[in-house]
């Protein structure tokens, strides 16, 4: 590669990561808009008297969900005749997962397929199918979850009925673009797009491997399914440490709600936004602001502490990225 082009690409790498670097500042900025508006509260009392070890229970959790969507990742791939050893799907997912921590719409889990690459020697092609795929369904389940959630809101206090009918055209939205995502991929229509001709290069090698993933719809249900519930679970415990008196549905059905609000790439992983939600939503069901602040804190601290064994990942494949 000519000096030209390393200087181009190290470039475009400062550019991205400056711009990482204001939309964390901003997220920064918004969670500090919404101290100064809660801290009217007694937090204090709530922090001194957390139960520390259930808030150790619910990161378990979430790294049992990333176990299972790493066994996940490993059976899709599979299908398109790539074997992977389920080490090298645990290593590869958590460094996408580390990523996604770290970056808008958490668009960093796109990076899997290379650390998948890197690990097992399977081509990008079969590991973006491995993760797109999944992700488009687990998408839908999520927006499921999410329409459910809006409902037990509406149940429960009247300000929200107002906005219902809103959301629920929004995430009927969400969910025809998911469900095209996953047609597109297992139909081939994507091909009868103009595209040009570099793009529909990539798209036919794509579409050739998420075609084979068909076949593993079952195993991809029941796995999204079983996460939801191991994140619910994660929720639940967090919910816990702060001796919060909602049920298990509660957390089972605000959990996809309040997360969707990740995915908004205005922030790392919606960095003040998804706790403004959480706020605004515990609110309506009767926790005060300043704790459900905290609760909001909490899950994404144990999010990242189950996501942290990422960072070897990320650390390893920059590495060999700078000698090679």
């Amino acid at each position: 590669m000519s000096d030209r082009k390393l200087e181009e690409n190290e470039r475009s790498k400062a550019g991205k990561i400056l711009k990482i670097v204001i939309q964390g500042v901003v997220g920064l900025i918004i969670l500090l808009a919404i101290y100064l508006k809660v801290r009217d509260y007694d937090l204090s009392e709530t922090v001194y008297s957390m139960n520390i070890p259930f808030f150790f229970c619910s990161a378990a959790f979430y790294f049992l969900l990333n176990l299972s969507l790493a066994f996940r990742l490993k059976k899709v791939v599979e299908t398109t005749g790539c074997f992977v050893r389920f080490r090298d799907a645990v290593i590869a997912h958590l460094g996408g997962m580390i990523l996604s921590d770290l970056t808008p719409g958490r668009s960093g889990y796109l990076s899997t397929p290379f650390f998948l690459r890197r690990a097992s020697g399977c081509e990008l092609n079969r590991g973006m199918a491995g993760i797109l795929v999944p992700q488009a369904i687990e998408f839908l389940v999520k927006i499921f979850g999410a329409f459910m959630g809006l409902i037990l809101l509406a149940s429960v206090t009247e300000k929200f009925r107002e906005i219902l009918g809103f959301s629920a055209v929004a995430m009927a939205l969400l969910f025809g673009v998911s469900a095209l995502i996953i047609l597109g991929s297992w139909s081939r229509y994507g091909d009868k797009i103009p595209f040009p001709s570099f793009i529909r290069k990539r798209l036919q090698a794509y579409t050739e491997q998420s075609v084979k993933t068909r076949e593993s719809l079952g195993i991809i249900l029941s796995l999204t399914l079983f996460g939801w519930f191991l994140t619910a679970f994660q929720w639940y415990f967090i919910g816990l440490t702060l001796s919060l008196q909602l049920s298990f549905l509660h957390f089972l059905l605000l959990q996809p709600l309040i997360t969707l609000l990740m995915f908004i790439p205005l922030t790392p992983a919606g960095l003040g936004i998804m706790e403004g939600g959480a706020v605004a939503i515990l609110f309506l069901l009767g926790v005060d602001p300043s704790t459900a602040f905290l609760y909001s804190i909490l899950v994404r601290l144990s999010t990242l502490l189950a996501d942290l064994p990422g960072l070897i990942t990320v650390a390893k494949a920059s590495i060999n990225f700078k000698l090679t």
